[in-house]
């Protein structure tokens, strides 16, 4: 049994309009895009996987560099422009629910963030990818903390503790199912995080927590102002 990966490749990076999606972004001429260098640690992680990559804004430059690609969908997104990841997520479940059952799991990302080591890798839990210590925090703005209760997430929230999300999480095919079944709690306009607080305290989802290590296996790019920070 295999495990999948959702990419949200859809939408458009704050400054980069006229640039292209945030995938293509790349150190330079010589180095890989964003989006080869996303899937080949995700690779180097899971082992096999199948990547399903949701796609919107510069859909035809993302599928153009992963042209050469195996076990790669797309999953278009014609609404990026008016709705968020609430509707990412629901053309998701949609399209995976009559094959859910040959995956473990899946694991989501979003399109900015770069994860080069794991641990704790379990296939019989759902977890969340968090980092303590990221920065300074108390000098940072409008980070997303999480809320524990018994080793299990209790919430996510701006500026919150010390401890913040890397904005990728792993979701067991019984969760999966879960929310396949109740696809209309979720809002098109939801964000990620309030997506993932809906299905704990709506679905009783019990969601772990997977601490990075360290920080050089955990990597944001917000831009092209971050463009150096793709190896």
């Amino acid at each position: 049994m295999r495990t999948a990966c959702c990419i949200m490749s859809y939408g458009i990076t704050k400054g980069m309009k006229s640039f292209g999606p945030i995938g293509s972004l790349k150190k330079n001429q010589k180095s890989k895009e964003l989006i080869i260098q996303q899937i080949e640690n995700i690779r180097k992680i899971f082992g096999t996987i199948d990547i399903y990559i949701i796609v919107g804004f510069g859909d035809e430059k993302i599928k153009k560099v992963l042209a050469s690609k195996k076990n790669i969908k797309f999953i278009k997104n014609d609404r990026y422009g008016t709705c968020n990841y609430g509707y990412a997520v629901k053309l998701f479940l949609n399209h995976i629910k009559n094959s859910i059952d040959k995956y473990h799991g899946v694991f989501f990302i979003d399109n900015n963030i770069l994860i080069k080591q794991l641990h704790n890798k379990r296939k019989n839990e759902s977890w969340l990818v968090v980092y303590e210590g990221k920065k300074n925090q108390t000098k940072e703005k409008d980070f997303l903390g999480i809320n524990t209760h018994d080793k299990n997430l209790k919430y996510l929230f701006y500026n919150m503790g010390k401890t913040s999300w890397c904005k990728s999480f792993y979701l067991t095919r019984h969760d999966l199912n879960v929310m396949i079944a109740y696809m209309n709690e979720y809002y098109d306009h939801m964000f990620l995080f309030e997506i993932l607080n809906k299905s704990i305290e709506k679905l009783n989802i019990r969601i772990k927590i997977n601490n990075i290590k360290s920080h050089k296996d955990y990597i944001e790019i917000n831009g092209i102002k971050d463009k150096n920070k793709i190896k």
